[in-house]
């Protein structure tokens, strides 16, 4: 093969979409990882009670979602009733229980098995591999749009730093308009989330004396400060008022493409073989749903 075609034939790869989407982002299979993530566990736990630690299987919550900042709006809050309620802030997730086990038994077993459910995907170092590669592109994906859109915000602080002061949040002398920091800029005092409250612990049979079961948290609901109340509709309104928010809006989509262009050699490495792995846990799943 003739290092054109290759390149042609890594491009194709890279630009095939999921059906139904069409967003550049949209080329981070985070269905995929979800998939593998889900099946992993599954088969970990699954050797867990064949090897005599059923308890941890009975508490399984399912996997968390993956990289679903990736289909957050990059402005937050973007309505004046989400300003309103969690101001610049959110709720904690609620968090599973969990069993603590100092038996070194247990570790060998847990570590065998982890191994196991790799190869059962398709090898214990590739899925690894495949795994912590993809994970740290989604981050370098989020971090990447996060500052693009700091600097296209950056580039109107002018008018949005004016409509600002019109509403009460007029930037110190000698102060420049940050977008990244602008809650401390004009001194807004954050809220907090509420202190964790233990959730309902579930039963576990036959847990032996050398484990300890950790019950979970509840969600931890964010309470805003009033005055970061007050900033938070500030801020929604100015970006409405000033077009911002539809520029972003706009603009999107060109800066997603030219982050996803500066990564495309590593989609088009990790995607087919993710996908094939991903193809192995969703029939390792099947019989099961």
């Amino acid at each position: 093969m003739s290092a054109a075609v290759a390149d042609e034939h890594t491009d194709n790869e890279m630009s095939e979409l999921p059906p139904g989407k069409d967003e550049p982002f949209d080329l981070f299979r985070d269905d995929h990882l979800a998939a593998v993530e889900r099946a992993a566990g599954t088969l970990y736990l699954d050797c867990l009670a064949d090897e005599g630690y059923p308890q941890e299987r009975a508490l399984a919550q399912g996997a968390e979602p993956t990289f679903a900042a990736l289909d957050e709006p990059p402005l937050q809050p973007t309505t004046v009733a989400e300003a309103r309620r969690h101001g610049l802030g959110g709720p904690v997730p609620a968090q599973s229980a969990k069993i603590v086990r100092t038996d070194p038994a247990f570790q060998r077993v847990a570590e065998s098995c982890l191994g196991t459910a790799g190869d059962r995907l398709g090898g214990a170092a590739e899925v690894s591999e495949v795994r912590d590669r993809y994970g740290r592109l989604g981050n370098e994906l989020v971090k990447a749009r996060g500052e693009a859109v700091q600097q296209l915000v950056g580039r109107s602080t002018g008018a949005f730093a004016g409509c600002l002061a019109e509403h009460g949040f007029r930037l110190p002398d000698g102060e420049t308009f940050d977008p990244s920091a602008t809650a401390d800029l004009f001194g807004v005092p954050l809220g907090a989330n509420e202190p964790p409250r233990r959730a309902d612990p579930p039963r576990v049979r036959e847990l032996p004396a050398d484990a300890e079961l950790v019950p979970g948290t509840r969600e931890q609901d964010y309470v805003p400060t009033d005055r970061e109340r007050r900033y938070a509709v500030a801020l929604v309104t100015c970006l409405r008022s000033t077009g911002l928010l539809t520029q972003v809006e706009d603009e999107l989509p060109a800066l997603q493409q030219q982050i996803v262009q500066e990564h495309a050699a590593e989609l088009a490495d990790l995607n087919p073989r993710l996908q094939a792995l991903a193809d192995r846990a969703r029939a390792v799943l099947a019989p099961r749903s």
